[in-house]
């Protein structure tokens, strides 16, 4: 029931915009691919062309921790991008796995950066630390996982490269990138 109930929260807050998420191209000049990304994804600032840094923070909540409590807490967590240039995109939403390996983490939240140096300003800026301290009270555990993204390659997999390698290669004739 609380997991429905949450999904149901996430699922009306996206369509309300209530989350402060990004929209459109990072670049001032929208490529073609940054045009199909917006089609395709318009919830991201980001270019499938261009690597990224993504910061997943999952949560195990206290079992004190109210669903108050819980919307209270993401809605701080999806407002940090209002205080943040650096963060270009956000998402989160309860786990829905079946496999029965969450190991009680029931939500994930993934934050969205250009590149190592907006996730290194990231975690000390004061709004950071200061929703950190709303956190404490009603988080039980946190795993943390950042990766920098591998940019899909334009021609979807066809030549079997890299992006970097894929605009030379003439399966990728219509790359947005010539």
């Amino acid at each position: 029931m609380y997991r429905k109930w949450m999904t149901s929260l996430v699922v009306v807050l996206v369509a309300c915009g209530l989350l402060g998420l990004g929209m459109g191209c990072a670049s001032a000049s929208k490529t073609k691919c940054c045009a199909a990304m917006e089609k395709t994804c318009p919830m991201e600032k980001t270019c499938p062309m261009q690597k990224v840094v993504r910061h997943v923070v999952c949560f195990k909540y206290r079992s004190s921790a109210t669903p108050e409590d819980i919307e209270k807490i993401s809605a701080a967590f999806a407002n940090l991008k209002n205080e943040m240039p650096f963060i270009i995109g956000f998402e989160m939403g309860p786990n829905i796995s079946t496999e029965g390996l969450s190991k009680g983490f029931t939500h994930c939240y993934v934050v969205t950066f250009k590149d190592q140096q907006g996730r290194d300003e990231y975690l000390p800026h004061p709004a950071h630390k200061a929703f950190v301290e709303k956190l404490r009270p009603v988080l039980e555990e946190a795993f943390v996982v950042d990766y920098e993204s591998v940019p899909a390659c334009c021609c979807k997999g066809q030549c079997g490269k890299q992006c970097a390698e894929c605009a030379k290669c003439e399966k990728c004739a219509k790359c947005p990138k010539k």
